[in-house]
């Protein structure tokens, strides 16, 4: 199966949703999944492409391009060329935000299912394009029930097609043993 992982961020930023997919994307790697990560470019001195584990990562400035229909054009083009060269099977929305605009208008380049989980907050000036997104989605996941119905409030139809699926923490080294008082 081939994933287009979309990220707000990604490796080496750190957080939780970063870690968790520093760990999980590699290890479905070694079951045979192939990824490809697109994310923002939060930091300039980042290179636009890049390899973690052998997983490329494209980085894309999503928030600087709002100014300029030449920049604003470009990203799609490339967004739409990697999509039409990596054809994915899933696309996995992790987390929502301006870089929503670029998969959207994107969305006919080549077919796939889109998956959207739903963390965190976004803001509230990006409600119309975060409705958009949902209804673009072939299921939504959200990390904590509050959170999914924060989706669900703007876009009561993903009832239908929404889930919730808590983070999940690893299993410590040592299993706890009990406090000495």
């Amino acid at each position: 199966m081939r994933v287009l992982m979309w990220m707000v961020n990604f490796w080496p930023n750190i957080g939780g949703v970063e870690v968790h997919a520093t760990k999980f994307l590699p290890a479905l790697q070694n079951r045979g999944y192939h990824f490809l990560v697109i994310a923002s470019q939060s930091d300039p001195e980042l290179p636009d492409q890049d390899i973690f584990k052998g997983i490329p990562v494209h980085r894309f400035p999503f928030h600087m391009a709002n100014n300029n229909l030449t920049d604003l054009m470009k990203i799609r083009k490339d967004i739409a060329q990697l999509k039409i060269s990596f054809r994915p099977d899933l696309i996995h929305r992790n987390g929502v935000g301006v870089g929503d605009f670029f998969n959207l208008t994107t969305a006919n380049a080549y077919p796939y299912t889109i998956l959207v989980t739903l963390r965190g907050h976004w803001q509230k000036e990006l409600d119309g394009l975060v409705a958009q997104t949902l209804r673009a989605a072939n299921w939504v996941v959200g990390c904590s029930q509050a959170i999914l119905e924060k989706g669900l409030a703007l876009e009561p139809r993903i009832r239908t097609h929404s889930s919730t699926i808590l983070n999940a923490f690893e299993e410590p080294a040592l299993p706890p043993s009990p406090l000495s008082v």
